[in-house]
């Protein structure tokens, strides 16, 4: 009886919607990826430990915004909500990378849908070619691409991605007000 129990409230929260959605693991930080604007936030997720070899990682591509986007998304001397809240920093991170290597010579680029895929947080993704050989990702554009010596392919882009820049300020606003208590 009391499996049924069990079995009837899982089905609830499955259908309405209400069931946890699982945790996305943010990959270590591979050797190479410390010219990313997302590197302290991403060292930091992990503990601060060595990088690793690709292999061990498992990123295939990165998406690194603009370094000033980047810094300037809070004052800095104010607590900072990417590093104070863990399951934000998750998301942030997991939608700025990929476990697929996105080559920027791949045809799919150049066409009308470009090359769709999704991100490590499973948020979609499409990186698309113009006929000058501007390159954007989600429509943000891409300012250089980066081969790193371990095959990682690296996307500077001029933007944050995925409205965190709001997603992160009105963290911001509730951490400033006093609303979490200090995050450190």
């Amino acid at each position: 009886m009391l499996t049924q129990g069990f079995v009837a409230v899982a089905l609830v929260l499955t259908v309405c919607g209400c069931a946890p959605s699982p945790q996305v693991a943010v990959p270590p930080v591979p050797r190479g990826a410390e010219g990313t604007s997302i590197y302290n936030i991403w060292n930091h997720h992990n503990g601060r430990v060595p990088a690793v070899e690709r292999s061990e990682s498992g990123v295939g591509t990165i998406l690194s915004p603009e370094y000033f986007k980047v810094v300037n998304l809070v004052p800095q001397d104010a607590p900072h909500p990417l590093y104070a809240d863990s399951s934000l920093r998750t998301r942030f991170l997991a939608d700025h990378m990929l476990f697929e290597t996105v080559d920027p010579d791949d045809q799919r680029l150049l066409t009308p849908s470009g090359l769709q895929t999704l991100t490590i947080g499973d948020s979609p993704i499409t990186f698309k070619k113009d006929s000058n050989g501007h390159t954007k990702v989600n429509g943000v554009l891409v300012d250089r691409v980066e081969k790193l010596p371990s095959g990682i392919v690296v996307y500077h882009i001029s933007d944050i991605l995925y409205n965190y820049a709001q997603k992160v300020d009105a963290e911001f606003k509730k951490l400033s007000s006093g609303d979490f208590g200090s995050p450190f």
